[in-house]
């Protein structure tokens, strides 16, 4: 069954209830909700969303504790990172508020129109690989979606331990690599130790900057299926002795050398260990190929190509389209003195159209 379709009246009287509940809740911490049978839950506490399978979710509490949790009516979108208010008994309970995000990564459904990924990131992680080979459009999707949620977006250059030189495939991946990193755009590589510590247990080179970047914070690992999300996760949790937590992995399908899908919903896990200290929180997602961008104008899309940003005022018209035939143009001027990749260029027209006909 699909899921009703709220007016703006009825949105905003749910938030405004909500955003009640949490008042209440400072204010009365032992406080039950109206119009709901508590009589055998505990008192409402706050949670975070662990991750979501279908109508049903996973709940931790304040002490750690993970509870099977069902939604009211009407709370919208629970994804992975969302924080909520709860009542649990046994192992069970009822989400009755979620508190206001600080971000919300989505992406397109070809049911829904939309599909939550995972709400409160504090940095997103873009995964890329050799194998399967990086599709160029997507990851600029991804940058825009991070820079309109205001997220810090890092590259990770991963199993660069498969780059043979002198090929077609090391070319185009060093290039397009140096392209985002001349933007300014950090990036991470890591790469298969031939030689590996065993003691310590560690087999994949520069993971300790990784680490370093996580610390504290809680994280998404987004990207192709195949690049190695899932397997950077699990050994993270293997150097930091965490054995109850394990992402699936999967290889590439030789068919299409596109990845295997393996995670089928964005999951938070959490770092508890003395090095890793108990808010480092990573998010492993599904193998998507698309940010959603619908919602974004062209004013906001522009924004995301951050090396534009310096140009987009120096055209001589305000509603300059920026097209090859556009008076004044200082984009297509700086495209011709290669301040601005042509690739940059035709992304950004490309993910302009898709908005436009989603529109």
């Amino acid at each position: 069954m699909s899921r009703r379709k709220l007016s703006q009246v009825q949105t905003r009287r749910i938030e405004n209830t909500q955003a009640s509940r949490v008042q209440n809740l400072n204010k009365n911490p032992g406080a039950n909700l109206d119009n709901l049978d508590l009589s055998e839950f505990n008192p409402e506490q706050p949670g975070r969303v662990m991750a979501h399978y279908g109508q049903t979710l996973e709940v931790q509490n304040q002490e750690g504790l993970i509870f099977k949790c069902f939604a009211r009516q009407n709370l919208g979108l629970l994804v992975a990172g969302d924080r909520v208010l709860f009542c649990q008994s046994d192992q069970e309970g009822v989400i009755t508020a979620r508190l206001p995000r600080k971000s919300f990564l989505q992406r397109p459904d070809i049911h829904k129109g939309q599909k939550g990924i995972a709400a409160n990131i504090d940095q997103i992680f873009l995964v890329i690989a050799v194998t399967p080979p990086p599709l160029e459009h997507a990851l600029d999707r991804a940058l825009v979606a991070a820079y309109n949620q205001d997220i810090p977006a890092i590259l990770i250059l991963n199993k660069t331990d498969l780059l043979e030189p002198n090929t077609p495939s090391f070319h185009y991946f060093k290039n397009l690599t140096q392209r985002y990193i001349s933007m300014g755009y950090e990036a991470l590589e890591l790469g298969k130790n031939s030689n590996p510590d065993l003691k310590n247990k560690q087999n994949i080179l520069g993971l300790e900057n990784l680490l370093e970047k996580i610390k504290n914070k809680t994280s998404i690992f987004v990207g192709q299926s195949g690049v190695g999300k899932s397997s950077l996760i699990n050994q993270i949790f293997d150097l930091q002795n965490i054995t109850d937590q394990s992402a699936k992995t999967g290889d590439i399908s030789n068919a299409n050398q596109k990845g295997r899908h393996t995670t089928t919903t964005a999951r938070l896990y959490q770092a508890k260990s003395l090095s890793l200290d108990i808010e480092t929180c990573l998010v492993d997602s599904p193998g998507i190929r698309e940010f959603g961008l619908w919602n974004l104008s062209p004013e906001e899309l522009i924004q995301g190509f951050i090396e534009f940003k310096p140009f987009i005022s120096q055209c001589q018209f305000r509603n300059c389209a920026h097209q090859e035939n556009s008076k004044g143009c200082a984009i297509q001027k700086a495209v011709q003195e290669k301040k601005i990749s042509r690739e940059r260029l035709s992304s950004y027209f490309r993910l302009l159209t898709e908005i436009q006909n989603t529109k």
